[in-house]
């Protein structure tokens, strides 16, 4: 993305940063306490696959498109 000059850059850095952290932070709470995953991970997942990959991911890689990356 910064080697293209992808104009969102940092939002979409952002987002995978945020999403990082909240995955590693269910990670440590289901381990600490041995729980199974909650209806609020599954949400939070299927969130990001319909709106982050299946939107901001897709725009990502339309413009990739036009930079010549294939």
């Amino acid at each position: 993305m910064k080697q293209h000059r992808y104009f969102g850059y940092e939002t979409h850095h952002h987002e995978h940063e945020v999403f990082t952290k909240r995955v590693l932070k269910y990670q440590a709470e289901f381990r600490d306490a041995n729980k199974s995953i909650p209806l609020q991970l599954t949400a939070f997942l299927k969130d990001w696959l319909e709106h982050h990959i299946l939107q901001t991911d897709k725009r990502l890689g339309l413009y990739l498109n036009t930079c010549g990356v294939r």
